[in-house]
């Protein structure tokens, strides 16, 4: 039995680009510079998920 599926186009920042290294690198010098970094790295170590069984 096949299950009714259709195909999903997914658009993602291009990383390689020079605007997107010049955003990531504004947003990390605004968490450097906030003044609950700590905080805001626990919750970013709380929520991201580098675990590639699924």
């Amino acid at each position: 039995m096949s299950l009714p599926l259709r195909p999903v186009e997914i658009w993602l920042p291009d990383t390689k680009s020079a605007a997107f290294r010049e955003a990531a690198a504004e947003q990390s010098r605004r968490i450097a510079a906030a003044d609950d970094e700590d905080e805001v790295m626990r919750f970013i170590e709380a929520v991201i998920d580098l675990d590639d069984d699924g």
